[in-house]
């Protein structure tokens, strides 16, 4: 099985682990993901030849295998007088010869840390906080603060209750559970209130991560704000005093597929385990958002708040009016493994007719923070994704009238891999009022050949010659495969060569 520094413990099914080979280290923690089982290492034997824990042994190693389970946190806040003991009897097994509880061995200094290297994650509860309570909690000392701890933590939903300071990149103030915040997940539930209020709770706090459960959250308020950000959900508007800004991360459960067609009855959904954030909106026009923040009062262009998303489904409606994600307005973002579509996929989808109509739009220039993307997925809307500056990583775009749009920047912007299929132009620009710098490791493009708009009309449309840069580029044509074309409007400044 692979290690992984940025998730909370190892995990794999059943089935992987009986053909792991790995020897677990002494004390480590390993979850069975499909039926919920642990096993704790010895530092000489493989998984298969350790017995199980037992279902309630260890209530402390409970919280490590799943540390945003409220249920979970709620059984854990009735621990009774035998956790002295077994705290005893994992204290004799562990790397930390002081008495201190340290399930996690590469910590020696006995602070309790779910998460051990990950200083930005949004599962750590604690990580390398030395000055953590926890830290001076030794098994001689109050074992029922810790059980009180952890019942707070079960009445407030919010886990972590260390900030994590970045080195001049923010900090988050904590976790917090969607669902322990009114948020509902039944996909029947107006939930924008409830949202909307978790959002300011993190403004206020100076930043945090929301995760939400598997669940669809249904997002059918009206918009607000509507001189300004004009958005069912507002994002906090922070004037940059210099500062460090203030970071909203949001977090889903698991990963949405990297290609998937069809209806969105068929969509990965909460009952599948997966996080969908779903708007009904059909009204709206201009910048109408689902989520959006704003440039605040006196500044002219900075809003000093980052974005993140990671392991998220945005579901739209079909032909959409209005901007899903509207990031203009912030320092930067980082959208991970994101899936953001207009209520259908595949390449049979009906052409998106208002040109108003974004997936995503990415923090512009003069903008200070780098944007990174990371597995960004766009089906079915007007333009896909609306690019700035010094955005870096990885997306795809499908079934969009215009694929990526580049606005005016003075750095570039870098895509290991960008994917445009079944758009009608797939790279665009056509804005003259500067230059715009592009580098693209490989372009991976695919048209349709059903006579509609996906059959593409350019591949870089650029009338004002104003890119400037260079791509590698692969294109095919559905049914047929390499066409070995690349259809160019202008763009006599960006150099593009095919894959060989």
């Amino acid at each position: 099985m692979p290690r992984v520094d940025d998730i909370r413990i190892r995990h794999g099914t059943a089935a992987e682990w009986a053909a792991s080979t790995d020897v677990l280290n002494l004390g480590e923690p390993v979850l069975e993901w499909d039926t919920g089982r642990t096993k704790h290492g010895d530092g000489i034997h493989v998984f298969a030849d350790l017995p199980y824990s037992a279902p309630d042994a260890d209530p402390l190693t409970t919280l490590l295998g799943n540390p945003i389970n409220a249920a979970e946190l709620g059984r854990l806040s009735g621990i009774n007088s035998n956790v002295q003991d077994q705290l005893d009897a994992k204290a004799a097994q562990s790397h930390n010869h002081t008495g201190v509880y340290s399930p996690v061995s590469h910590n020696h200094s006995g602070v309790y840390s779910p998460v051990t290297h990950n200083h930005s994650g949004v599962y750590a509860s604690v990580v390398h906080n030395h000055d953590s309570a926890y830290a001076v909690k030794s098994l001689e000392g109050d074992v029922s603060a810790i059980e009180g701890d952890i019942a707070a933590s079960v009445g407030t939903g919010a886990l972590v209750r260390q900030s994590i300071i970045g080195g001049g990149g923010g900090g988050f103030a904590g976790v917090y559970i969607a669902t322990d915040f009114g948020l509902t997940g039944n996909g029947t539930t107006d939930d924008t209130a409830a949202f909307q209020a978790l959002i300011d709770t993190l403004a206020a706090a100076g930043g945090g991560t929301i995760y939400f459960p598997p669940g669809d959250y249904l997002i059918a308020g009206v918009l607000q704000d509507t001189s300004g950000a004009n958005a069912q959900i507002v994002l906090p508007s922070i004037l940059d005093t210099g500062a460090a800004a203030v970071v909203i991360s949001l977090v889903g459960a698991l990963s949405p597929p990297t290609q998937f067609f069809g209806d969105p009855s068929i969509l990965p959904s909460g009952v599948k385990g997966f996080s969908v954030i779903k708007t009904t909106l059909t009204g709206g026009t201009g910048t109408a958002s689902v989520i959006a923040g704003k440039v605040p009062a006196g500044s002219t262009i900075f809003n000093n708040v980052v974005v993140n998303t990671r392991d998220l489904i945005f579901q739209g409606v079909p032909n959409p009016t209005f901007r899903m994600l509207n990031l203009e307005s912030t320092t930067g973002c980082y959208i991970e493994r994101t899936l953001i579509h207009a209520g259908r996929l595949g390449q049979n989808i009906s052409q998106p007719l208002h040109d108003n109509s974004y997936g995503i739009i990415l923090p512009p220039v003069s903008h200070s923070a780098r944007s990174k993307v990371d597995g960004l997925q766009v089906w079915g809307y007007y333009w896909g994704i609306r690019s700035g500056e010094l955005t870096d990583g990885s997306a795809s775009v499908w079934s969009c009238t215009q694929g990526i749009e580049l606005r005016f920047a003075y750095h570039p912007s870098i895509f290991t891999m960008l994917g445009l299929y079944g758009c009608a132009n797939g790279i665009v620009c056509d804005d003259p009022t500067g230059p715009v710098y592009l580098r693209v490791l490989l372009c991976d493009i695919e048209h349709s050949n059903n006579g509609s708009y996906q059959d593409g009309a350019a591949d870089v449309y650029d009338p004002a010659n104003v890119i400037h840069g260079d791509m590698k580029w692969l294109a095919v044509k559905s049914g047929v495969g390499n066409i070995h074309t690349l259809v160019k409007t202008g763009g006599t400044n960006f150099i593009t060569s095919e894959l060989a």
